[in-house]
């Protein structure tokens, strides 16, 4: 029965990613390559046509195809940073080329500018206030020279109450607190060779139950009480102690800085001027950084390019709706506070960033090799390295809510992208090299059918029937699939689902020589 070459049957590609095989055939011995072939019908009907394909073993490349699009490597994103929404009068266009510095949207300015001239006069009345301020309290100072002896008893007075704490008070409270650290001490002791006592009584029967918990229940609140009575003296001797020395030293200094304000005069009158003072330079304080701030809005209006590289109008992304403002960037549109205007991707450095699918996420890692082919460039391909694979999956969104896919960046190696004319966002499809299967027995994948959980390929017999035959697959893509048990190099499967007339009964089925048994027997 004659053969001939056929192509292998087309897989429909499902989602956005696809696993895609090179299938590299080996000769096999005597030079005859593997073929697929189109055998008539023995019952003689030549309008039916019988796909058969000569098991073989080959070499087979085992890659993942995925699309995506183009970006830029690094990207700098401008923001308004501006705190007012403020309208669009003057914007770089999309698309073009800008130089550190250049200008890339102006916003208006007139309310800042009004704002600007009211806080000017603002800060000249605060400063005038500050000068009638001061000259207030220069003046209470001239005035302050009396009630001298009333600020001299009270410093001493302050001096004797410091003597007296330190030679009597904190030594008494010293003394008490050591006391009652010891007192509770020896009584902890006390209770805890009772409680051990009376647990030895218990447990020989001698002292019930309820005993035993009233002797725990003392040794527990004497035991809290030692500690109460050591957290006070800690407390005193770390914390109080310290606080009244400096208390009565505080006062002894009160009283002397009193006395030195009383001879100016009254030490309340001059606090008040200070005070004064002191609020007058926080108001100026307050207006020269609302008048520097305002100055720095201003200058915000004027947005410049914080780095070389290409405009990207925000609402030109994908997803720019949810950034802030559903409409286009242009001239009259309002720009938000932090709103993100733009970006400047840096073209000298691109990437490829396809979707994978999560079933084949686990078989990419960063350094494997790629090769990407852009559309926009007429299919031109590039070689690429993979720089990254995102931590989590995105979502197939309402369209397909359960698809997940994960971002794989691919750095590729292009001197001069912005020569060539590549953009962000050009659509492209990246190839990945996963694995190669070196002299392995391999099918189409059109040969395997699956039945109750089995792996089944259907192999040509002598009279011209095929007998269902259960495998075992190993590696795969989706155009060849492995086959690791249960089929001989040389026989003869088909490639499309039997009619019932041609599957042979089991009864029917008779041992089919190997290649190697034929061989053998001639």
């Amino acid at each position: 029965m004659p053969t001939t070459n056929a192509p292998r049957l087309a897989n429909r590609r499902q989602g956005s990613v696809i696993v895609k095989a090179v299938v590299g055939l080996a000769l096999v011995a005597g030079g005859v390559a593997a073929s697929i072939a189109f055998l008539g019908n023995d019952k003689g009907n030549e309008n039916q046509s019988i796909a058969l394909y000569t098991v073989s073993s080959g070499d087979f490349d085992v890659s993942i195809v995925a699309t995506g699009e183009l970006q830029a490597k690094n990207s700098t994103v401008v923001r308004s940073k501006l705190e007012t929404t403020e309208t669009v009068v003057e914007l770089v266009d999309e698309g073009s080329f800008v130089q550190q510095g250049d200008l890339l949207i102006e916003l208006s300015s007139e309310q800042l500018r009004d704002r600007l001239e009211n806080e000017m006069l603002s800060l000249e009345s605060a400063r005038s206030d500050l000068i009638g301020a001061r000259n207030s309290y220069e003046i209470q100072k001239s005035d302050n020279e009396s009630a001298v002896r009333q600020a001299q008893v009270r410093l001493e007075l302050a001096s004797l109450e410091k003597s007296k704490w330190i030679e009597g008070d904190d030594v008494e409270r010293t003394r008490q607190l050591q006391l009652d650290v010891k007192a509770n001490g020896d009584e902890l002791e006390r209770l805890r060779e009772k409680l051990a006592r009376s647990v030895e009584l218990e447990r020989n029967n001698f002292l019930s139950g309820d005993q035993l918990k009233q002797d725990r229940l003392a040794f527990t609140r004497a035991e809290a009480e030692y500690e109460k009575a050591q957290l006070r003296q800690q407390v005193y001797g770390e914390y109080e102690r310290q606080m009244e020395l400096t208390k009565l030293n505080n006062e002894i200094e009160e009283s002397t800085a009193e006395l030195d304000r009383v001879k100016r005069k009254n030490e309340s009158e001059l606090a008040s001027r200070q005070a004064t003072v002191t609020n007058a330079e926080r108001q100026l304080a307050v207006r020269e950084a609302r008048v520097a701030k305002l100055e720095e809005q201003l200058k915000n209006c004027r947005i410049l390019a914080p780095t070389s590289g290409l405009v990207v109008y925000a609402s030109s992304l994908e997803g720019g709706g949810w950034r802030g403002n559903d409409d286009p960037l242009d001239v009259g549109r309002d720009i938000r506070p932090n709103e993100e205007i733009m970006m400047l991707p840096n073209s000298s450095e691109m990437i490829a960033a396809i979707k994978v699918h999560e079933s084949l996420v686990g078989r990419v890692e960063a350094g494997q090799k790629a090769s990407i082919r852009i559309d926009a460039l007429r299919g031109k391909m590039f070689d690429g390295v993979v720089d990254s694979v995102a931590v989590v999956a995105e979502s197939g969104g309402w369209r397909d809510p359960n698809l997940r896919e994960y971002t794989v960046n691919i750095l590729i190696d292009i001197k001069d992208p912005q020569s060539m004319g590549i953009k962000p966002s050009m659509r492209c499809e990246a190839t990945l090299f996963i694995e190669r299967v070196l002299e392995a027995l391999h099918v189409p994948v059109q040969a395997i059918h699956f039945e109750n959980r089995a792996a089944v390929v259907y192999a040509q017999h002598p009279s011209g029937k095929y007998e269902r035959t259960v495998v075992q697959l190993g590696r795969r893509s989706d155009q060849d699939v492995e086959i690791v048990a249960g089929l001989d190099a040389g026989r003869r499967v088909l490639l499309r689902d039997p009619t019932p007339g041609e599957i042979m009964a089991p009864e029917d089925a008779a041992p089919v020589a190997s290649p190697s048994d034929r061989a053998a027997a001639r």
